[in-house]
């Protein structure tokens, strides 16, 4: 890939599974920094949130790579698939940075994360090697990370940190895991071609559920 020049974001995640309201953020920072591409990035284990290990890494970024396939500027990079190990936001850029020198990267990050990245691993390099962009759903939110940047960029000269507000779109992941548990619909809040997936290898259902998809498909 040709990346002379190029502004891309980095969306990191679990995506288990990825839903439209990561997509909605990515394209609403597509257009607010008139980035060129933003790469939706599954995480190997991540670091700072409770793993869970419900469906395989290759299901979740099967996931990512239908839910972007119909989008021009989003990408899927299975790069911290590839690499394992405990991902490390810091490990992640120092790579990126070696295989695309030319790139100006950004980091996508939610207001709850930049409020605890004094405690991220490497916090300094991490602003050495990408603009950060953090995303904030209100005011109040709003006024907090303020305060947060700002000390920030007192203690990091490289700090460059904008704020993105963004329209929430009202999904999960944990609730779309629970409402396939619970045989509801999800169409609504993942991509057809996601939702599809989901449905033909049986993802997060219960045994029981499970059972009872296997015995519908024997009758059919």
């Amino acid at each position: 890939m040709k990346d002379q020049n190029m502004k891309i974001g980095i969306l990191g995640g679990s995506f288990n599974p990825v839903h439209n309201g990561h997509l909605e953020l990515a394209k609403q920072a597509l257009e607010q920094f008139a980035l060129d591409q933003i790469w939706l990035m599954p995480n190997h284990i991540p670091a700072y949130k409770k793993w869970d290990r419900s469906v395989t890494n290759e299901d979740r970024l099967h996931m990512v790579e239908l839910a972007v396939k119909d989008h021009d500027r989003l990408r899927c990079s299975d790069l911290e698939l590839q690499r394992g190990g405990v991902t490390y936001t810091v490990d992640t850029l120092a790579q990126l940075h070696e295989q695309y020198p030319d790139t100006e990267w950004y980091f996508i990050m939610g207001g709850d994360s930049i409020l605890a990245f004094d405690s991220w691993r490497e916090p300094d390099r991490i602003l050495s090697l990408s603009k950060l962009i953090v995303t904030t759903r209100d005011q109040i939110q709003a006024e907090d990370i303020d305060a947060k940047i700002r000390h920030l960029k007192k203690i990091y000269a490289d700090a460059d940190i904008r704020q993105m507000q963004i329209h929430p779109v009202d999904v999960s992941s944990s609730g779309i895991r629970e409402a396939v548990k619970n045989g509801q619909d999800i169409s609504g809040a993942v991509p057809m071609a996601v939702c599809r997936y989901i449905k033909k290898y049986g993802l997060y259902q219960t045994d029981e559920n499970l059972d009872q998809n296997l015995d519908q498909q024997t009758n059919n």
